[in-house]
């Protein structure tokens, strides 16, 4: 009761909301024309970037170990983001600079949850139940789109990718809808390795299920090294691997109604990859030090290989999470974000949040060398949530 007299109880409202909104994925989607560009914010976003109030009243002055680590990644990230003025003009980076604030925000929550949690207002195993039923309903909205609009290919001209016969949900995309069915995923194996119960195992089949009519080839590899690390960890096998291989044998059986996308030794999406992987080298070396700024990968692509911003949602992003921290930051923020990594997982308790956490950041990294996952925002509100639970004392 003395703690919760240090945080006004209208505070604690804010992580519930943004919960609430999370499987609305793009449905809650704001375009903004900035200066001739088009920019898109979520509530989730807004509410992410609130959280800096609390923070600034000083609450209680109280900061995780990683806080220095992730000051330093957030100066680099500056840093790039004012340098790019040597490439172009400030009008230009205005949509770079809306994604670095995103960044203050999602920092700013992981330090708010964090609070929360290290005060003993937010419980962990509410943070767990909570996005245990975030990923259900994402899932749920899936199945709704899958059996009443299956066809997105008129999408296409807003901008969105043609997909046909595949579950994207409300995130519109196969890819970043499968990440979050494996991170709830892992957390509902991991209930089940303490207590077993119908619920829990039926649960896991829908997701797994879920996860399926994806057709995310990213998605099925981030579940087999989530399984690797999970076992590695102390986790039991048998719980593991039985669903993960029913799962694996069950692929060869997916309807294949029609469309490039349902095929799962589909070619296309590789050369696409590959080809964006080479324009991702090519701007690192226009700038191998600092980087073209924090996010303006689609003023580099357009200044660099002509065309317009048009209407694409994949423009401010990579094909690889990696190769977008070099291109935007450079080999200096690269450095910045290993040392962040490093620390994060050095502080990391050895306790179930943990486990959680670690197997969980594998699954984003196998995931992320293929899409840019790692900073796809609700990906970073997921991740400051297990975050805030896996800290040591």
């Amino acid at each position: 009761m003395v703690i919760r007299k240090k945080i006004p109880n209208y505070w604690l409202i804010l992580p519930f909301t943004y919960l609430i909104f999370f499987p609305f994925g793009q449905l809650t989607r704001v375009q903004l024309d900035v200066a001739g560009q088009i920019f898109a914010i979520y509530p989730t976003d807004i509410l992410a970037g609130l959280t800096l109030v609390p923070l600034a009243l000083n609450i209680r002055k109280l900061f995780p170990k990683e806080i220095t680590a992730l000051r330093a990644f957030l100066v680099a990230a500056l840093f790039s983001l004012i340098f790019s003025l040597a490439f172009f003009p400030p009008q230009e980076i205005l949509i770079g600079t809306f994604y670095f604030f995103r960044l203050v925000f999602y920092i700013s929550f992981f330090v708010f949850l964090w609070r929360l949690v290290k005060l003993g207002v937010y419980p962990k195993e509410k943070v767990i139940n909570s996005l245990i039923a975030v990923g259900t309903f994402v899932g749920l909205f899936g199945w709704a789109q899958y059996l009443f609009y299956p066809d997105l290919r008129a999408l296409k001209e807003f901008g969105w990718d043609d997909h046909l016969y595949r579950l994207v949900s409300t995130f519109l995309d196969p890819a970043f809808t499968g990440i979050i069915l494996v991170l709830a995923l892992i957390l509902v194996f991991s209930k089940i390795s303490s207590r077993k119960s119908p619920l829990l195992v039926g649960l896991s089949g829908f997701l797994l299920f879920s996860i399926a009519f994806t057709y995310s080839r990213s998605s099925f590899l981030a579940i087999l090294f989530a399984g690797l690390t999970a076992s590695l960890l102390g986790y039991s096998k048998k719980i593991i691997w039985i669903p993960i291989l029913i799962f694996f044998l069950g692929l060869v059986f997916l309807p294949r109604p029609a469309g490039e996308g349902v095929r799962l030794e589909r070619l296309n999406s590789v050369i696409l990859k590959t080809g964006d992987y080479k324009e991702s080298l090519q701007i690192i070396r226009h700038s191998p030090l600092f980087g073209v700024g924090f996010n303006n990968l689609c003023v580099a692509k357009m200044r660099f290989f002509g065309g317009t911003l048009g209407l694409s949602h994949s423009c401010g992003g990579t094909d690889n999470s990696f190769l977008f921290v070099v291109a935007t930051t450079g080999l200096v923020g690269l450095v910045f974000f290993i040392d962040l990594v490093i620390k994060i997982i050095r502080n990391t308790s050895r306790d179930e949040y943990g486990r959680i956490f670690l197997v969980s950041l594998t699954a984003l990294f196998v995931h992320g060398m293929f899409t840019n996952t790692l900073f796809y925002a609700w990906v970073m509100g997921w991740l400051v949530h297990l975050l805030a639970i896996s800290r040591r004392s």
